[in-house]
């Protein structure tokens, strides 16, 4: 693969300065280190490497350790390394504030810091705050505790840190420190001859009230609201250092607290937070919860729809969903991409031990709105489609109520989203998939999505069971679908032991597909209604 050596040397120029840049070509490049010559720039010895590097072949190695020296600035850089036109064009143009540029140096110090951080219970509140030292470049750190007017340390990173406490708690520092426990808010000395600055911000909540304090802070960093922002989120996601969090976690809380309150990030920020998203991503799987049709006598389940878990707690990952509502399109679109091929794929699996592909039965994924749009969920699709384990006609696409339809982006378009939607959708169709309307009645999933996209299915949200007048939506979606051409199909999410209806209610509003707790919860496995289930069923239908 081409690289563009232009990108190369940004990256190489960003991830070290010259004493690193020395340090990691003695560890990884020892042959580049013997060149390096007193009088040599950075940018000199920069392309001694990378030439070095492209001679000997070893340009994906040279990668691969820089990644792990520096993971900050290699995602911000490795999207733009390849020259076959390979990037991403939604990247392209991303040009943010240079004020949050600047704050790259202080996030790469930490991610680097954050790759020696430890997570047992005993070291992690002094390792992190190591690592907090580390980016704000300060002497030392250490949790000050105030017990009856007193400040005693009860974390300090090393004896100096603890001989630190009684300079920082006279006079007018004393002063500062009562006032950000009293208000809750960081505060911080400018460096003044003969004395240190400091920066502290308030365990929020802690018993007894106490601070996290560092001392010797470099004059080069800015300290305003971004700094403010990480150590208020850090030692919120981890309880005022209590609950051992890692790395990728605290980057992922830390990115999203700077995007949810300041409103912006810089490039870099963007990118790492992307890949960190990624990787996450990639360790999710997909359950399946049964959709079933009703019969007073022959009840079965009909379809499934796939569901996001996270292995390891077996429940929702709602985190990430929160991150891609947040972060936009390019997150929603990763997170759609992954779990359609994920839901297919194991769908597929269990499936081929229990039925021929022509008798699988009908399996839904949801999909952000923005997604459908993309040229990449198409190439999926048409992948899928020619070399899938599955054919796409059992295949339903859910449109998600949490976003509007986005508005058309191509020049001289009309600006009729939902115009502009149906087209995208019929031309989607070519793959022989068919789409929903998710949660009708939540959200975005409006009166005029029902009757403008021209949908094959709509899936009614459970929160029409639960008031008493919700038998007017569901009347409103079962008399407007056999009112248009064509046969659309309804379904009722969420029927569980807090709907105002019992099955039998929904039966005689001619509601023929439901799907919830009651019925069968998610599961990694596809089976069919056991004997129980089925008796559970035909006894509810029962007229009373």
């Amino acid at each position: 693969m081409k690289h563009d050596n232009a990108a190369l040397c940004n990256l190489v120029m960003a991830a070290f300065d010259e004493e690193e840049l020395s340090a990691f070509c003695f560890e990884h490049a020892r042959s580049v280190y013997n060149l390096f010559a007193l009088g040599q720039s950075h940018s000199q010895r920069t392309q001694l490497l990378i030439e070095h590097a492209i001679a000997q072949n070893y340009l994906e190695k040279l990668l691969r350790d820089i990644e792990r020296a520096n993971p900050y600035q290699y995602s911000a850089f490795h999207r733009r390394l390849t020259s076959d036109g390979s990037l991403d064009q939604t990247l392209v143009g991303r040009r943010l504030p240079r004020a949050m540029q600047r704050y790259d140096a202080f996030f790469a110090r930490w991610v680097r810091a954050l790759t020696r951080l430890d997570v047992s219970p005993h070291n992690f509140a002094r390792s992190l705050i190591a690592s907090l030292a580390t980016a704000l470049q300060a002497r030392t750190g250490f949790v000050l505790e105030n017990r009856d007017g007193a400040w005693e340390p009860t974390i300090a990173l090393d004896e100096r840190a603890v001989r630190n406490v009684q300079e920082v708690t006279d006079g007018s520092v004393r002063d500062m420190l009562t006032h950000a426990l009293r208000h809750n808010v960081v505060l911080f000395t400018e460096p003044a001859s003969g004395s240190d600055s400091l920066i502290c911000a308030p365990l929020v909540g802690a018993h007894p009230p106490a601070l996290l304090v560092f001392v010797g802070l470099s004059g080069t960093l800015a300290l305003d609201e971004v700094v403010e922002v990480t150590l208020e989120t850090i030692l919120a996601t981890t309880r005022n250092l209590t609950m051992p969090v890692d790395s990728e976690s605290l980057e992922l809380h830390v990115y999203d607290a700077l995007r949810r309150r300041i409103g912006r990030v810089s490039d870099a920020m963007y990118s790492r937070q992307f890949d960190l998203y990624r990787r996450r991503l990639q360790r999710m799987t997909v359950f399946f919860e049964p959709i079933v049709y009703l019969h007073p006598t022959q009840p079965y389940i009909w379809g499934w729809e796939a569901l996001a878990r996270d292995p390891e707690t077996q429940r929702a990952p709602v985190d990430l969903f929160r991150i891609a509502d947040l972060w936009g399109a390019q997150f929603q679109l990763e997170c759609d991409l992954h779990f359609l091929r994920k839901a297919v794929e194991a769908y597929a699996f269990r499936k081929s031990r229990r039925a021929r592909k022509e008798e699988m039965q009908t399996l839904t994924v949801n999909a952000y709105p923005v997604s459908l749009m993309r040229s990449r969920y198409e190439e999926t699709l048409h992948d899928l489609y020619l070399n899938g384990p599955m054919p796409l006609n059992k295949l339903i696409i859910e449109i998600s109520e949490k976003s509007d339809l986005p508005l058309p982006d191509m020049p001289n378009a009309h600006g009729d989203s939902y115009r502009w939607m149906r087209e995208r959708l019929q031309h989607l169709e070519q793959f022989d998939v068919r789409f929903a309307i998710d949660d009708f009645g939540s959200g975005m999933a409006s009166s005029e999505r029902l009757t403008r996209l021209g949908v094959a299915v709509v899936k009614i949200d459970r929160t029409t069971l639960l008031h008493r007048f919700g038998d007017s939506t569901i009347q409103y979606v079962i008399d407007f679908a056999r009112s248009v051409p064509g046969y659309v199909q309804v379904i009722v999410e969420g029927v569980d032991h807090e709907s105002f209806f019992p099955l039998r209610a929904l039966f005689d509003a001619r509601v023929r597909y439901v799907q919830g707790h009651w019925l069968g919860v998610a599961r990694p496995d596809i089976d069919r209604l056991s004997i129980e289930e089925v008796e559970r069923i035909r006894t509810a239908l029962q007229v009373g």
